[in-house]
């Protein structure tokens, strides 16, 4: 892939599909208080906003001709930024004991970081599939 947008998308959108795989595997861990899955959650949601913000810079600020449009990559870049805030955010609900409110919205998180992720992988797909052609 030789367009530096699409590359970055392909990054993001491996790492939104680790964050998941990651949520998922802290909340199957049994641990005895909110506390610890709360701290997890925010190392999680801090480490891949580190990891997607370069790349999310890059193919915002790429000057060759695009893939993708701009007003797609802002949205699916956007979404993913706000998906992974928000995971932490959540994380600061579970260490201060509103689990209830924390796992009802986590729900709707990994759902929104889900669904991202499909729509980012198909328009991948499409890209290449065109440009192969």
């Amino acid at each position: 892939m030789t367009h530096p947008e699409a590359r970055s998308l392909a990054r993001i959108t491996l790492s939104v599909y680790f964050v998941v795989l990651l949520v998922s595997l802290v909340l199957l861990t049994p641990v005895g208080v909110p506390q610890q899955t709360g701290s997890d959650l925010i190392v999680i949601a801090v480490a891949s906003l580190a990891l997607i913000t370069p790349p999310s810079v890059r193919g915002i600020r790429a000057r060759r001709a695009r893939t993708l449009g701009l007003g797609l990559l802002i949205s699916r870049f956007g979404l993913s930024m706000l998906g992974c805030l928000a995971l932490g955010v959540l994380g600061v609900l579970f260490y201060v004991g509103s689990t209830s409110t924390a796992f009802t919205n986590l729900v709707w998180i990994v759902l929104l970081l889900l669904v991202v992720a499909v729509r980012n992988t198909w328009d991948l797909l499409v890209t290449v599939v065109d440009k192969g052609q």
